[in-house]
């Protein structure tokens, strides 16, 4: 969101895809009435941020974040993702890179084969 000073940005894990998803959500109440966002703002489909530049390895990026569906398992996302990658970079141009810039996987590796080791 933004006007001519500031911009804000709304960070959401919910299963929210469109504007018009968004554009009921109550904001605040004003003595007991509620200001929905549509209410103070025009809400339109657009990129995610435009305002966000990506950088891996100290080169510029185009960063593609991925999380696991809400009821998925982490360990099996992850493992499906390597899997295809070889696929995906073969689909790529030549020029273009295709790496795993974070992955927190490990350490939920370790804490599951902790409480499998523990029982």
């Amino acid at each position: 969101m933004e006007n001519s000073q500031k911009s804000w940005q709304i960070q959401t894990n919910d299963e929210l895809k469109t504007a018009d998803a968004y554009a009921p959500l109550i904001i605040r109440c004003n003595n007991g009435a509620a200001v929905r966002l549509s209410g103070v703002a025009t809400v339109e489909d657009s990129v995610q941020n435009s305002r966000n530049a990506g950088m891996a390895n100290s080169k510029p990026a185009i960063l593609v974040m991925i999380r696991r569906a809400p009821d998925a398992n982490i360990i099996t996302t992850v493992d499906n993702i390597r899997a295809a990658m070889p696929e995906l970079r073969a689909s790529l141009p030549a020029e273009i890179q295709l790496d795993v810039a974070q992955d927190r996987s490990p350490t939920i590796r370790a804490s599951v084969q902790r409480k499998s080791s523990s029982r």
